[in-house]
C-alpha cells in the first residue's frame, strides 16, 4: 500500500509543486515504474483479471486516438492526449492490483480523507488569511463581481489537478461520503466523533471554494447518504427535502442563481450548445479528443460529458458512459457480497465519491486522474466470479439509453435556456 499512499500523497498535496525540498521532483517517473515493478515481481498484476470496465477504457483509449487521426486537424495532440490516458491507464491497473480487498479500500479511503482533512485547514486559512495567500503561494480566485462589489473575497483554490476555479471543490466532495459513513456508521467512537467534529469545518471549506457545482453535489450526496443509510421512505424524503430547501434558503445568491452579473451559467450552455453542433457535423468521431476548445475559439466546455461526446462523438461517449456504468456496477455487486456493515458502508463511500464526481463534472470539465482513480477504488474489490456479471445485454442497453438520454437533455436545455 506504501505506492498508494505515496501517490495520493503526490496527488492531494502535491509536495513537488511547493514545498522547496521537492520542488521539481519528477514524481511521476519515480513512483509509476517502482510501483509497476512491484506489482510484477509481487505477483498482484498477474492474479488481477481483466474485466469489462478494463477492456472499454482501453478501447476508449483507441478510440481517441482515432479520434484525433479522423479530424485531421491537430496531429501535435496525439502523443499529448493519447499519452495522458495511456499513463490513466497504468494508474488505474496499478490502483486495482494494489486495492483488492474491502480492507484494502478501507485503508485508501482513510487516507483520502486524512489529507482532505489537512486541505480543509488550507483553504479555511486561505480563505480566512488577510493576505489573500495560501500555503502555495497562490492568491483567491475569481468570484462573480456583484459578490466582491458587496464586500465578499475571492475563492479558494490549490495546485496541481486541483488548480481551477470550482475544481477544488472536487477534493472535499471526494471525500465527502466517506466522512458521512464514519460519522455515522458503525466504526469506533474514536472514528465517529472526529468525523462529526470535522464535517462541519468540511462543509465550511466547500462554501469557501464558491462553485455552484459543488453546492449541488453536496446536497445530492447527504440526500443519497440519508437514502442509503435509513432506506427511502417518506421520513427520509421529508428529511432530505427539508435539507434541500433550508441549503437553498440560507446559500447565497451565487451558488442559487442561474444567472448571474457575470453571465457565467449562461456561458455555459452556451458553449455546451456549440458542443451539440459538433456532435451534429461529427456525430461518429467528433472533432477529435483536444480539439474542442479550437472550434470555440474561447472556452472549454464545461461539462466533461459534453467535452467526451462533442470531441470523441456518439461511440466515444458510449464507451466513457460503459466505462462508469460498469465501474459502478463492480462497486454496487461488491457492495451486495459484503457481510460486515462497515464493509458495506465503505463500498457506499466509494459508490458515492463517483456520483459526487459526476454530479460535479456537469458544471466544470473534470476529465482528470482522480476520475479514474475512483473508478478503479471501484473495480479493485469485486472477486473473479463477479466479473462476469458486469455487463450484459441490459447493461449494454442501458448505457446506450445514458447516451440517448444525455444528448436529449443537453439540446434541450441549450434551446429553452
Amino acid at each position: 500500500m506504501i505506492f498508494a499512499y505515496a501517490y495520493l500523497l503526490t496527488l492531494f498535496m502535491a509536495p513537488q509543486l511547493w514545498i522547496p525540498p521537492f520542488i521539481d521532483l519528477p514524481v511521476d517517473y519515480l513512483i509509476y515504474p517502482i510501483w509497476l515493478l512491484y506489482a510484477l515481481l509481487s505477483g498482484r498484476l498477474g492474479r488481477t483479471k481483466f474485466c469489462a470496465p478494463d477492456f472499454f477504457f482501453m478501447a476508449f483509449i483507441a478510440w481517441i486516438a482515432l479520434s484525433i487521426i479522423v479530424s485531421g486537424t491537430t496531429w501535435n495532440l496525439m502523443p499529448i492526449v493519447v499519452m495522458k490516458y495511456v499513463k490513466w491507464l497504468v494508474l488505474y491497473i496499478l490502483i486495482r492490483c494494489t486495492v483488492s480487498s474491502v480492507a484494502d479500500l478501507r485503508r485508501v479511503a482513510a487516507f483520502i480523507v486524512a489529507l482532505v482533512y489537512i486541505l480543509v485547514v488550507e483553504g479555511i486559512q486561505h480563505k480566512l488569511s488577510p493576505t489573500g495567500i495560501n500555503w502555495a503561494g497562490q492568491p483567491l480566485g475569481w468570484i462573480d463581481p456583484a459578490v466582491l462589489a458587496a464586500g465578499g473575497t475571492g475563492r479558494t483554490k490549490w495546485i496541481g489537478v486541483f488548480d481551477g476555479i470550482g475544481v477544488f471543490a472536487v477534493v472535499y466532495t471526494i471525500a465527502l461520503p466517506f466522512v458521512l459513513q464514519y460519522a455515522s456508521s458503525n466504526f469506533s467512537a474514536t472514528v465517529r466523533w472526529l468525523n462529526r467534529i470535522g464535517l462541519p469545518f468540511l462543509f465550511v471549506a466547500l462554501y469557501y471554494t464558491g462553485s455552484r457545482g459543488a453546492f449541488l453535489a453536496t446536497l445530492a450526496l447527504i440526500s443519497l447518504h440519508l437514502a442509503a443509510k435509513y432506506r427511502v421512505t417518506l421520513k427520509t424524503i421529508i428529511l432530505a427535502s427539508t435539507f434541500v430547501l433550508v441549503a437553498f434558503a440560507l446559500a447565497p445568491s451565487h451558488l442559487t442563481q442561474t444567472r448571474d452579473s457575470s453571465n457565467s451559467a449562461q456561458n455555459r450552455v452556451d458553449v455546451w450548445a456549440q458542443g451539440v453542433s459538433m456532435l451534429a457535423s461529427n456525430p461518429v468521431t467528433g472533432v477529435g479528443r483536444g480539439n474542442f476548445i479550437e472550434h470555440t475559439r474561447t472556452i472549454i466546455a464545461h461539462n466533461s460529458g459534453v467535452e467526451i461526446m462533442a470531441e470523441t462523438g456518439l461511440i466515444g461517449l458510449f464507451l466513457w458512459v460503459s466505462i462508469i456504468t460498469s465501474c459502478l456496477r463492480a462497486a454496487y455487486l461488491r457492495h451486495q457480497a459484503c457481510q460486515l456493515q462497515a464493509e458495506r458502508d465503505i463500498v457506499s463511500g466509494i459508490i458515492l465519491s463517483v456520483v459526487g464526481y459526476i454530479i460535479s463534472s456537469f458544471f466544470v470539465t473534470l476529465e482528470y486522474e482522480t476520475f479514474y482513480l475512483l473508478l478503479a477504488l471501484c473495480v479493485g474489490t469485486i472477486d473473479a466470479q463477479s466479473t462476469k456479471h458486469l455487463y450484459r445485454k441490459r447493461e449494454l442497453i442501458m448505457c446506450c439509453a445514458i447516451v440517448f438520454v444525455f444528448v436529449a437533455a443537453i439540446k434541450i436545455v441549450a434551446m429553452l435556456y
